[in-house]
């Protein structure tokens, strides 16, 4: 039986981060069946009511160094942990536990990482110093791949995969209308979705955000509805939004987990993405999506999945975006499901290859 450690942001209710980690555990158990899985969380208690496996606290170094001792491998994501741009010391943190691990003579692997960007002198050193003594890294784009290489990261063997998501089997929307039916979803209208996030380097970027919202609902067939994918953090940022409407739209309140997200998405006509795996859900669940960019990691998925972000949050406008939403609802959607299959086989590959890695 293999003994892994799992590091990532956890435990933090961020759907996109809580879907990684469920792909992960189902990827390992589809390679490892029975192995016993310690996952470092931000709330160890709540993993492991969710997930049934052992979790211990981000800071409990104490209780890393234990678990580390038993560890056959250490994975290292997914997501975008080694980055310096929404937090400066975070990379620092991820790059420790990585560390820690080779000094026990475990096994680490970077799996499925979305890398940078990374702009700090020390950070860029950091990352190259550690990340150069990792056994095996798969990312999910080019771009990553790219950005380890102007790192100087040589050592080991680079694989582009995708984002573990990608492998996870969509939801019926059953579920979901029953969640949108309590908040006042109609039927026979069309809905909208928005997931959304604050960002302190573009505030006002909610301002346009209010002002398309409350352009759709002066269309008596439309509802738009509010979905933090982090709890409470985008539920804040949502009631920021209400406040400077007219209309009122529907809320999603609460944490939820991954596959009511994706139950939820399911009942949608269409999608506002801010949040990346808000689109990737979107994706998996063939609910047509417009993306809007703040992060190099939105442009990315955008183009493996043949659409593009139609603005940068700097540059976001009401009307742009409204007319966007209004012709897309209007296309017929060309099937994915292909594209999807695709995605789902490259996806897998980033447990096929940490198999290799376990004896």
């Amino acid at each position: 039986m293999s003994e892994i450690v799992l590091s990532g942001y956890y435990g933090f209710g961020n759907a996109g981060d809580e879907a990684m980690l469920l792909s992960i555990l189902e990827a390992i158990e589809r390679e490892r069946p029975g192995s016993s899985v310690t996952v470092i969380s931000g709330r160890p208690e709540d993993t492991e009511k969710k997930y049934q496996v052992k979790a211990i606290h981000r800071f409990d170094y104490i209780g890393m160094i234990g678990v580390l001792k038993k560890a056959d491998l250490l994975l290292s994501g997914g997501g975008s942990l080694l980055q310096d741009v929404t937090s400066h010391r975070s990379i620092f943190y991820y790059l420790s536990i990585i560390k820690l691990a080779q000094w026990m003579k475990v096994p680490t692997m970077l799996y499925a990482q979305g890398i940078g960007p990374v702009v700090r002198p020390t950070a860029r050193k950091a990352l190259s110093r550690v990340v150069n003594q990792v056994d095996l890294i798969t990312v999910r784009d080019e771009k990553s791949k790219a950005e380890l290489i102007e790192l100087g990261i040589a050592k080991p063997p680079i694989h582009v995969t995708a984002d573990p998501v990608l492998s996870l089997k969509p939801e019926s929307g059953e579920y979901g209308e029953v969640l949108l039916e309590k908040i006042g979803y109609r039927k026979g209208k069309k809905l909208i979705g928005f997931a959304i996030r604050e960002w302190p380097l573009v505030p006002e970027y909610l301002d346009e955000i209010a002002k398309a919202a409350d352009l759709l609902l002066a269309d008596q067939d439309l509802q738009v509805v509010f979905l933090p994918m982090q709890w409470p953090e985008d539920g804040e940022v949502a009631r920021k939004v209400q406040e400077k409407m007219s209309h009122e739209a529907l809320f999603l309140e609460g944490e939820y987990r991954v596959r009511e997200h994706l139950s939820v998405i399911a009942q949608l006509d269409l999608l506002v993405g801010v949040r990346l795996h808000g689109l990737i859900f979107a994706f998996l669940s063939g609910t047509p999506c417009v993306g809007l960019s703040y992060d190099p990691k939105i442009n990315s998925f955008l183009e493996l999945i043949g659409e593009t972000s139609i603005a940068s949050l700097e540059n976001l406008c009401c009307e742009e975006l409204v007319q966007t939403v209004l012709k897309k609802l209007d296309e017929p959607q060309n099937c994915r499901e292909k594209r999807r299959e695709e995605l789902c086989l490259a996806s897998e590959r980033n447990s096929s290859l940490m198999a290799s890695l376990l004896k």
